[in-house]
């Protein structure tokens, strides 16, 4: 999928890449039965349609053709054969290869790739018997004789026009097919074997964040005393193996049975839940390591059933440490109570819903962030924690909502890539209550100022959560009139290197009518140019993406869920609550060397005064 967005980009016409299923060719030698091919064919569309591939993927088979839609499939290789194969390949194969030197090199070629690929059909115990040998030549000669078939098939047809020929396999290019690697990127087990889909399994090996493919008993052999390897499932099957490592300060053992994991979306949404007989496991068990690495890839990772935080306190301690330099520290602390609180001036301490966005897209004037001297990386937390102190049964429980943004940027099909690319928006946010606007008086504090204000919010701090004490004396969470900031609406993602839709919904009092405050943005010049689409129109055109099933999901928290979020990949917003329903958000400074000067002196202050090791 990104090989095919990475080939939209320099060729405008855009690309189709055709999966042709090679089974009917070959399904007289491999020994995998028709159930179990529809299956794999089935599971494979699935997997398309899941990251929004449809109109960039297809996948076909023989019957897909006109010359074999009548046949059926028990005798579509013969057919395949008799209509467009070479006669008397296999009567004359011995004479063949003595005269063509890279007919007997493929011949070698293949017959080692399939004394592997049917190391558990080989007719005899004895792996160098002359039975195997047979056995292995006859089938060997005989996938040739079908795949010269296919080619010359391939050639005649007129239902695939204009097309370029890949394969895994390791074809010459003087024959028409060109290899590719499916795995490139990822590290093997073994590495003179051609790694493919369908003997060989994924892992993610959290304690080195590296994706390896390979047998899967040489990825189980990988286990340690300080880590184990476990299935990860989507819909009830198994997806990938895991490598989870252990944390052995912690104090506490852990093992595969000890877990489940499961995958909300394809792409994106992981929960663990705790499944040993121990309900004071603590969630530290888990390393650091483990868990960056899923909330990297994964983008939302809730952990169920784990030792509940006793305190604010609790909670800070532990989550703080998993970034270089602390939590963000806001003025009323690192913790913020996500509950609900009239006082409080904006919508993120209401009941209504939250539009969706990024955290800290608006960073308050008191904590210095120019974006001349900042870098979006440089301020923008890179992943979050929402800790359920409290969600009672009592009422509307409020969901969650989340979208993979990386998943859409990475579905939106070449063309309109483009133009996204080219779009940069300028977001700007208003309280509705005139009466709150001491709140946005406030949030234009200059940069001059902030030490200050830091200086007389450190004094006023008694505990974890630091409210101040009058209305008056507040800032706003989210944005304030004039505090704008302007972001690409697609960029890379600076943690995974790979595009992101980055996108505030807009929010309207027409729209949303007891909502007190407002989120609009303005299409701003970008390279020179200025988009013909409108701010309307482009809102129309990115919410059918993001709220597209494929992308989009509600998450209820039950209390005691600890919820870490990919700040970078994902977005979230909320639906409307009136139950009783309180979370605790600590937001960690990312890992850059150009730390905003507020969150360094700010935060060292607050460390200090709590007696914490930073």
């Amino acid at each position: 999928m990104r090989t095919a967005r990475k080939l939209e980009k320099i060729y405008k016409h855009g690309v189709l890449i055709t999966i042709l299923s090679d089974y009917h060719t070959f399904d007289q030698y491999v020994g995998v039965e028709e159930e179990v091919y529809q299956e794999y064919h089935t599971g494979l569309k699935n997997m398309i349609a899941g990251m929004g591939g449809e109109t960039t993927f297809r996948v076909v088979s023989l019957s897909s053709f006109p010359e074999f839609r009548n046949t059926p499939t028990c005798s579509l290789s013969r057919k395949l054969y008799s209509d467009y194969g070479p006669e008397g390949f296999a009567g004359s194969f011995d004479e063949l290869i003595k005269e063509d030197g890279a007919m007997l090199e493929r011949y070698k070629q293949m017959k080692k790739f399939m004394t592997t690929d049917l190391a558990t059909r080989l007719p005899s115990s004895s792996p160098n018997s002359k039975t195997n040998k047979r056995f292995l030549k006859n089938v060997v000669v005989g996938m040739m004789a079908q795949g010269a078939a296919l080619d010359s098939f391939l050639k005649q047809q007129q239902m695939l026009v204009d097309y370029i020929r890949i394969s895994i396999h390791a074809h010459h290019p003087s024959k028409g097919k060109f290899a590719v690697d499916l795995f490139g990127s990822c590290l093997g087990t073994e590495e003179h074997i051609l790694r493919t889909p369908w003997h060989h399994t994924v892992m993610l090996d959290t304690g080195g964040d590296v994706f390896v493919v390979g047998w899967k008993q040489d990825l189980l052999n990988r286990e340690d005393e300080l880590s184990f390897i476990t299935t990860v499932y989507f819909e009830g099957n198994p997806w990938l193996l895991v490598r989870v490592v252990i944390d052995e300060k912690s104090g506490f053992e852990l093992n595969d049975e000890d877990l489940s994991i499961d995958l909300i979306k394809q792409g994106c949404g992981m929960i663990i839940k705790n499944t040993s007989e121990n309900p004071n496991l603590p969630s530290s068990v888990i390393h650091q390591a483990t868990m960056t690495s899923l909330i990297k890839h994964f983008g939302l990772v809730v952990l169920k059933g784990f030792r509940p935080f006793t305190s604010e306190e609790d909670l800070f301690t532990q989550y703080h440490a998993h970034s270089p330099h602390g939590a963000i520290p806001w003025e009323h602390g690192p913790v913020h109570k996500v509950r609900f609180d009239n006082s409080e001036p904006g919508i993120v301490n209401r009941r209504g819903p939250l539009p969706l966005h990024w955290d800290l897209a608006f960073p308050p004037r008191y904590m210095g962030v120019n974006q001349s001297q900042h870098r979006y990386e440089d301020f923008t937390p890179r992943e979050f924690l929402l800790y359920c102190h409290r969600n009672s049964q009592e009422g509307r429980k409020g969901p969650t909502t989340f979208v993979d943004a990386a998943g859409v940027a990475l579905s939106i099909p070449g063309n309109l890539a483009r133009k996204w690319e080219k779009i940069e928006l300028t977001y700007e946010t208003k309280l509705v209550d005139r009466k709150r606007s001491a709140a946005e008086d406030r949030s234009r504090v200059g940069a001059e100022d902030r030490n200050q204000v830091g200086a007389e919010a450190t004094s006023k701090h008694t505990n974890m959560n630091m409210n101040a004490s009058g209305e008056h004396q507040k800032s706003l969470y989210m944005g304030g009139r004039g505090n704008t900031f302007s972001y690409p609406l697609v960029m890379d993602c600076p943690w995974t290197h790979q595009p992101v839709l980055r996108w505030q919904q807009a929010w309207t009092t027409s729209e949303n009518p007891n909502s007190v405050q407002e989120v609009s943005y303005k299409i701003r010049k970008t390279y020179g140019k200025t988009s013909s689409v409108s701010e309307s129109e482009l809102e129309t055109e990115v919410r059918k993406v993001a709220f597209n099933d494929r992308f989009y999901l509600k998450y209820v928290a039950e209390e005691g869920d600890q919820v870490y979020v990919n700040n970078y990949t994902t977005l979230h917003g909320r639906e409307a609550f009136t139950n009783e329903r309180e979370l605790w958000r600590v937001q960690l400074v990312p890992p850059t060397t150009n730390v905003p000067e507020y969150f360094s002196e700010f935060g060292k202050k607050f460390y200090s005064k709590h007696k914490i090791r930073q």
